[in-house]
């Protein structure tokens, strides 16, 4: 009986490494935009920010999912998640002090 239960295989991959790489390459991408808004293109860099980082964290994603590091891929889309949700606040409340 106890030979046809299969365990489970366990998650590989570093949850904490997956959210620092995209936590720090969303840093990095922002800074990038903040820098660049006096030649123009930073401003459509911040305003799109929330949607346009599935461009720069799409390669990692798929990277740590072909390698099999299950909680890797956790961490980059928790990160990215985080990054909308804070981008959308930051919106709402600016776009708030405009309602009449």
């Amino acid at each position: 009986m106890d030979s046809m239960v299969d365990e489970q295989p366990k998650p590989k991959g570093s949850f904490w490494v997956g959210f620092a790489i995209a936590g720090g390459v969303n840093l990095g991408a922002l800074l990038i935009s903040v820098v660049t808004m006096a030649i123009g293109i930073g401003i459509v860099l911040v305003m799109g920010f929330g949607l346009l980082q599935i461009f720069w964290l799409a390669p990692f994603y798929l990277k740590f999912h072909r390698k099999g590091e299950d909680n890797a891929c956790k961490g980059v889309l928790l990160a990215g998640g985080i990054t909308v949700l804070l981008s959308a606040t930051c919106w709402a409340n600016l776009n708030l002090g405009n309602m009449h």
